[in-house]
């Protein structure tokens, strides 16, 4: 009798732990288990893209607090010419530059919320408003290679830039007390425009020696003048280095694996591979704004949903020790010189949809519930975010002007608003303006109103950013055309998920 109940007890053990063995290793929602928990509670780090277009303080800092309520982990904060550099480096900042308060009020709302603020600095490419504004710095310009002030990269094989870059550093970490990272780019490496000695080691393939020698520079500057802080870069060259060099920058600094595009990257397994290998973490950075036209008004949700798809396979499998977090990077300009592209009240749904869709996968169901919980009536798959009740996020009355902009564009082939609402346009303006400071909003609506205004209304749009731009664009010029799909909806056979 007591035989046969062991056996049967031992029986029914046998088929728990072979059950438990099956959960644990084959369904990709308990893995968590065995450590794979990256997609329960991902570290989500949000990029905030200050360049040329800096929100109001009273803005960001109900942003920030938006953001902390959502349990993002931190904010990825890009300054460029925004940033109050002094002593050597005033001149790299425009006039309407953020102010040391600013920052102080930004990161003391952040540190009240949990988040981390990361200073973004590029230190390796998209120099060029270094190149641009620092006219008190013509020779180190020279040094950069030799390069002239219409370049848009540079080379870095001279100690005198180099130090130039840390002084920028230097000064970025000092009003970052608490920040316990710092991003320092380093990618775009194909795109260098540079001397004669870094165009030949670009066709030798040497470009993983510029990338190595310039990443452990900097990052050995930072080890040992700020402790405590890690250094992270863009993971675009580690293939190209040895597992010599790897061993060694792994001491000073952490990758970041960036695949923000649609279209699939063959090297970022890969890289995510060697990062988990070499270094104490890895890092990703998908995108949630900013991905395609680089004057758009508005995100394309189905890229959202592809590329952040996509992130959410490649995380399922690292072990949550060995992962950093996550970046949504969102730029508001796709290089110094370039328009504004989507602003940032207007992506904040894009934001929303982007985490969930790297914490649950994409189905109608998740994308109802992100359309609900930020205030709108619900979610239509081929216009989301269209049917807006009481929207629940900040800047939610510039995403209804732009939502409205954007459809009356669209309604209109040829992109002319011959009957255009000037009370629109007023309601349009008090909105930006309520998130924006006043030259933000002037280049906002040239690039965005008036230039596509049509010539019996001008004189109307004068009080809203109009005067003389007009006459830059031919009256015989090929009409824009939109994409009908374009940003506000997703055709049926866009999604895979």
């Amino acid at each position: 009798m007591n035989s046969n109940l062991f056996a049967r007890l031992g029986g029914l053990a046998l088929c728990l732990l072979l059950v438990f063995y099956q959960i644990v290793y084959f369904n990709d929602q308990l893995l968590l288990m065995a450590g794979y928990n990256v997609l329960r509670h991902p570290p989500f780090v949000v990029h905030l893209d200050f360049k040329g277009a800096v929100p109001r303080t009273d803005y960001i800092l109900q942003l920030v607090t938006w953001l902390g309520q959502r349990k993002v982990s931190g904010i990825l904060v890009e300054y460029e010419t925004m940033f109050p550099f002094d002593g050597k480096l005033a001149d790299l900042s425009t006039k309407h530059h953020m102010s040391h308060e600013d920052i102080a009020d930004m990161l003391l709302t952040a540190d009240r919320t949990g988040m981390e603020v990361i200073p973004y600095v590029n230190t390796f490419t998209d120099l060029q408003y270094v190149v641009d504004n620092a006219d008190a710095f013509d020779d180190l310009v020279k040094s950069f290679g030799g390069q002239t002030r219409n370049s848009w990269n540079t080379c870095h094989k001279h100690k005198l830039p180099e130090r130039l870059v840390t002084e920028i550093v230097d000064q970025v970490l000092s009003l970052h007390p608490n920040s316990r990272h710092i991003y320092i780019g380093s990618s775009k490496l194909a795109e260098l425009n540079t001397d004669t000695e870094c165009l030949i080691m670009e066709k030798e393939n040497r470009i993983g020696e510029l990338y190595y020698r310039h990443v452990q520079y900097i990052s050995q500057h930072i080890h040992h003048n700020w402790p405590g802080v890690t250094v992270l870069a863009a993971a675009d060259a580690l293939a190209d280095l040895s597992e010599v060099q790897l061993k060694a920058i792994s001491e000073y600094m952490q990758p970041v694996v960036v695949e923000t595009d649609v279209v699939r990257s063959n090297d970022t397994e890969s890289l995510i591979t060697i990062g988990v290998d070499y270094f104490s973490k890895v890092w990703g950075a998908s995108s949630y704004k900013g991905m395609r036209l680089p004057s758009a008004n508005y995100v394309h949700l189905k890229d959202t949903l592809k590329n952040n798809g996509r992130w959410r396979e490649l995380i399922g499998g690292v072990r949550r020790s060995d992962f950093g977090g996550l970046f949504l990077m969102g730029r508001s300009r796709q290089g110094y010189r370039a328009p504004l592209c989507e602003l940032i009240p207007v992506a904040l749904p894009s934001l929303a949809l982007a985490m969930n869709v790297v914490l649950n996968n994409f189905t109608l169901e998740v994308g109802h519930r992100t359309a609900v919980g930020l205030g709108f009536n619900g979610f239509v798959y081929e216009r989301p975010f269209i049917e807006a009740g009481r929207l629940k996020f900040p800047g939610s009355t510039v995403f209804k002007a732009v939502s409205e902009l954007e459809v009356t564009m669209n309604d209109n082939k040829y992109r002319t608003m011959i009957n255009i609402d000037v009370d629109f346009l007023q309601r349009l303006e008090s909105s930006l303006r309520s998130v924006y400071p006043r030259h933000v909003v002037k280049e906002w609506m040239k690039l965005k109103v008036t230039a596509w205004t049509d010539k019996d209304v001008h004189e109307k749009l004068r009080p809203y950013g109009g005067g003389n731009v007009l006459s830059t664009v031919p009256p015989t010029a090929e009409p824009v055309r939109l994409d009908k799909r374009g940003a506000v909806w997703l055709g049926s056979d866009e999604v895979h998920y």
